[in-house]
């Protein structure tokens, strides 16, 4: 158990890494290319306005898969 630990806790880390460049990156498109939706999601951002409401529209926008209705395709897969 004790070889495991480090390579689940590096693991975690990187990810954690991997996720803030993903929402940055997220955040510029929807800043530059679809102005209306990034304004009506109270514009996110990884540190300045980052209130619950806002990290809540975020998730929902996700989660409810609401970039597909956006039609662009740096966003879908």
């Amino acid at each position: 158990m004790k070889e495991v630990f480090p390579i689940i806790f590096g693991t975690l880390f990187c990810s954690v890494f991997v996720w803030f460049f993903l929402c940055y990156r997220l955040f510029q498109i929807l800043e530059t290319r679809h102005p209306d939706k990034y304004e009506s999601m109270g514009k996110p951002s990884l540190i300045m306005n980052n209130s619950l409401s806002s990290y809540i529209t975020f998730m929902k926008f996700l989660f409810k898969r609401e970039w597909r209705n956006l039609d662009d395709s740096g966003l879908a897969p």
